[in-house]
């Protein structure tokens, strides 16, 4: 099926919009929450219809901390402004943009697989669009970790600036174990439910240093 002109993107049904991914590691249900963050929801739903999404890889996956994805896009996104601050705190499943400082959100996009609230939610900036689903919390733990950190702050992972200029042929040759999104699609999803499960449950594991500077790099 061919990929949606994201400028014609309409408002989804519901208060609370639901995005499936289908990966390698199994079914990630996302709840989009345009309440704690409108323009980074509308982001992350304009990259699901434009199929951007589809076939990239979680290319920075750090244990107990984040699944980081969203490079290299078919296209060059523009830079987003910046949300007011909700106060909405990074648990687990938390959904968010990955940033270089004030309104520079673009494609690249984490999900926190551990109690990230003591690391993230200080700069405008951090501000979570969504959660995971309740149900899918645990595919999180089958995202694969074993590269760890990317290139430039230390890890055995992927080169940022190669990943971008070379793109996914890069990851096939050097990382194949990469847990690879197959598809994101906006499901239909009617009513306001969702609140419970956005935000997700707190991880019982302490955070480290290293997880403390993940975003941040």
């Amino acid at each position: 099926m061919a990929a949606a002109d994201p400028a014609a993107l309409k408002e989804p049904e519901g208060d609370a919009p639901t995005v499936r991914m289908e990966t390698s590691a199994g079914t990630i249900d996302i709840i989009i929450r345009p309440d704690w963050s409108a323009r980074g929801a509308r982001r992350f739903l304009e990259l699901v219809v434009s199929g951007d999404l589809d076939g990239l890889c979680f290319y920075r996956v750090i244990r107990g901390c984040l699944a980081q994805f969203g490079l290299p896009t078919k296209r060059n996104w523009p830079a987003i402004p910046d949300d007011f601050p909700t106060a909405v705190p990074f648990l687990l499943g938390a959904v968010a943009f990955a940033a270089e400082g004030e309104n520079s959100r673009r494609s690249t996009l984490f999900i926190c697989t551990g109690d990230m609230s003591e690391c993230f939610g200080w700069h405008p900036w951090e501000t979570p669009l969504g959660a995971v689903a309740e149900a899918s919390l645990g595919v999180l733990a089958g995202i694969e970790t074993a590269y760890g950190d990317v290139a430039e702050c230390g890890g055995a992972g992927p080169d940022t600036p190669r990943l971008r200029g070379e793109g996914p042929a890069y990851l096939d040759a050097s990382f194949p174990l990469l847990t690879r999104i197959h598809s994101a699609r906006l499901l239909d999803f009617s009513g306001g439910g969702g609140g419970g499960e956005g935000r997700g449950r707190r991880a019982r594991t302490r955070q480290t240093n290293s997880c403390a500077s993940a975003g941040f790099c």
